[in-house]
């Protein structure tokens, strides 16, 4: 009873912010000024300010996340109401702030020492402006902050208990080796059908609560590597050409008996959902493409969500690299509009503001009462729209009909601003809904959506799936223990450290991922990676002395 309160509730606050988000008007102003909504929800629907926050302070915390996503992306709140797109750019350059111009020192100070009560966690009596102001103005503590904060309040106690208790025992703290001890569920999985087997264990409920261990079948290891090579190796799967779940970015379309069922898909801007028709029935859309393992395209991301929730749940990292439109969309609830089809494909985000800035001049002239030899003299790039032989077919994919029969319309001058309109929804808005709604249950299996909502799409990847970091010999001999033997200035240790940082990305990569399992180091880079990288000396066993 209580998880499906839980799920109603959810259910419930999305529906509000929907009908919230609308009152912003047009989806290009919903996709720009959405980041504001979490703070505006009093103002827009009449809702009670945040809990313990005076009125005339939650007005100023209104105010403050206006600011804020003005300044964050100016060229594009400026585009909104401005003929001239390249004047607003030129505005738009002197109203960005940086993101360190909002953090409060004092808050998150507050915070901290908070979130450093642990007889406050233990009784439940966090004061509820923690959360609260954390999730409608993130901007106003560092990330570090908020990141302890969606660990102390998001998976439980005993989590939060054992994550503090972790951070004391790295910190040289005395705590109770018992206090925060966390049940594991151990799995047994097949390396050559790892997919599958992922199904099969995200599928089981206590895997979902407890700590997830893996082994491989016929294979002796155990513990934290292993199980990281699982969520590395399950990445790589979930990223499959042969799923047909995502944007490819190769026009040739290989096919998986070209490439192999498990090459990964083509995208350079990040993963992004592979459109669906509007009108397909969810048994349509649910049945094809297949995976080789028979993974439809829905259950992928709802599997995909419950990944996510459970590499955040247990700390582990993943290798997936999802699009920062594909984190905003499906995790902040944010609209997405025509500037975000150029973060998912650049070249498709470039074709279309073109088109659309002709669409507009269009849509003025016809309003002004101009006559039709001039608004259809519009052209693109010096083309006409009549010459672009362009169809109400999705780019690239001419059986995508974006209107019934759109294959035989013909793009014109008069419905122009009708079929940018309909790319657009098809490549970021309807086309991908069921996709992002799908992968969004999943993760509510394991952690509630808004709970994610203290961290920014880049902010998200980085605690997700970890960070890349420039090695020096000073960096290592402080982030690696030397043992038995020897120490930093030892030569093999000073020959070692010499090649480690001559390391490229890959090169680094590869080696990260031969000793931790993960490809990538946790946010906090080679010092925060637990349990430390050691490196010791190891006699032969017929020396004397060995």
């Amino acid at each position: 009873p209580g998880a499906a309160g839980g799920s109603a509730a959810a259910e419930s606050s999305s529906v509000d912010a929907e009908e919230a988000l609308a009152a912003f008007g047009s989806t290009d102003r919903r996709a720009a000024l959405g980041a504001a909504l979490p703070a505006l929800r009093g103002k827009v629907c009449g809702d009670a300010p945040l809990p313990g926050v005076a009125e005339q302070t939650d007005a100023i915390l209104c105010a403050l996340s206006v600011l804020r996503v003005v300044t964050a992306s100016p060229a594009r709140v400026m585009a909104l109401g401005a003929a001239d797109a390249e004047e607003a750019s030129t505005r738009a350059a002197s109203a960005a702030l940086p993101a360190e111009a909002f953090v409060s020192a004092k808050l998150a100070g507050k915070l901290v020492r908070q979130l450093s009560d642990t007889l406050s966690l233990c009784s439940g009596s966090l004061p509820a402006w923690c959360v609260a102001l954390a999730r409608t103005c993130p901007f106003l503590f560092p990330f570090e902050t908020r990141q302890q904060l969606f660990y102390c309040t998001t998976f439980g106690l005993a989590r939060a208990l054992h994550r503090m208790h972790g951070q004391a025992e790295n910190g040289g703290g005395g705590r109770d080796p018992r206090v925060g001890r966390l049940q594991r569920q151990k799995v047994r999985v097949s390396r050559e059908r790892v997919l599958e087997s992922a199904v099969k264990v995200f599928d089981m409920a206590p895997a979902r609560k407890m700590v997830l261990e893996v082994e491989f079948f016929n294979e002796v290891g155990t513990g934290t590597g292993p199980t990281l090579e699982f969520y590395t190796l399950l990445s790589r799967e979930l990223a499959a050409r042969a799923l047909g779940a995502w944007r490819d970015a190769d026009a040739r379309k290989r096919s998986a008996e070209e490439t192999g069922a498990k090459e990964p898909v083509a995208a350079p801007h990040g993963l992004f959902p592979a459109p669906m028709r509007a009108d397909a029935g969810d048994a349509d859309a649910d049945a094809a493409p297949a995976s080789p393992g028979g993974l439809k395209r829905l259950d992928l991301f709802r599997l995909l969500g419950r990944v996510v929730g459970k590499a955040l749940q247990d700390s582990r990292l993943l290798d997936v690299g999802l699009s920062p439109a594909f984190y905003r969309a499906a995790v902040g609830g944010a609209a997405l509009a025509l500037p975000d089809v150029a973060v998912v494909d650049p070249e498709l985000g470039r074709t279309l503001a073109r088109l659309d800035a002709a669409a507009k001049r269009v849509a003025a002239l016809r309003e002004s009462g101009a006559p039709e030899a001039e608004w259809r003299g519009v052209t693109v790039d010096g083309a006409a729209v009549d010459d672009l032989c362009l169809a109400f077919t999705l780019p690239g994919d001419d059986a995508f009909e974006l209107r019934p029969g759109g294959a035989d319309v013909a793009v014109d001058a008069a419905n122009l601003g009708e079929y940018v309109a309909a790319v657009v929804d098809a490549t970021v808005g309807g086309g991908v809904a069921r996709q992002l709604e799908a992968f969004r249950g999943g993760l509510r299996d394991v952690c509630q959506p808004a709970a994610l909502g203290v961290f920014s799409a880049s902010e998200l990847e980085r605690v997700l799936c970890g960070e890349g970091q420039a090695w020096t010999p000073e960096l290592l001999s402080e982030c690696v223990t030397f043992d038995h033997g020897y120490g930093v200035a030892s030569p093999p240790i000073r020959a070692l450290m010499e090649v480690l940082c001559a390391y490229t990305q890959e090169e680094q990569r590869a080696f990260l991922r031969f000793v931790t399992g993960a490809p990538r180091l946790p946010p906090g880079g080679l010092a925060a990676l637990r349990p430390r990288l050691t490196v010791v000396c190891k006699q032969p066993s017929g020396a004397a002395g060995g």
